[in-house]
């Protein structure tokens, strides 16, 4: 499946990313329904600053994903 994930323009999460100063990002949401879907390894994530110009920066292969319980 294809994700878009919105990075935050003003922290510089996207080069963080590139630079490999961060290796990952950690979103959550109060609600327990997941709009579009769970995040599984191999899935296709595409990044959008979240700046207004709708441009796709960035995409990854996602490699792990970690699932918490409450």
């Amino acid at each position: 499946m294809d994700h878009v994930v919105y990075v935050d323009y003003k922290a510089k999460e996207l080069e963080n990313l590139k630079n490999g100063s961060k290796t990952m990002i950690i979103r959550g949401a109060m609600g327990r329904k997941l709009p579009y879907g769970r995040v599984n390894k191999s899935d296709v994530l595409y990044f959008i600053e979240n700046k207004g110009d709708g441009l796709i920066k960035g995409k990854a292969i996602v490699d792990d994903v970690f699932i918490l319980n409450n």
